[in-house]
């Protein structure tokens, strides 16, 4: 499981941390466990509807070891 529930913090009702191998695959995962948090039986959903979102900005900078994880 690429992310862990932070079950110590206290200023949030849920927390995790999440690390991929890019900004791509972390926002991904940050979904997935952002879904397992609302959603009690995962089974339970189905595709209604697609939608792909891509966002693109010249300015992000970001180094690849602010995604590793610690």
């Amino acid at each position: 499981m690429p992310y862990e529930f932070l079950e110590d913090v206290a200023v949030a009702d849920i927390a995790f941390r999440v690390w991929g191998k890019n900004l791509e695959t972390t926002f991904v995962e940050a979904g997935d466990a952002l879904m397992n948090v609302m959603v009690e039986e995962l089974g339970s959903i189905e595709t209604r509807e697609g939608r792909r979102i891509q966002l693109e900005n010249e300015a992000l900078e970001y180094s690849s070891s602010s995604f590793s994880r610690a």
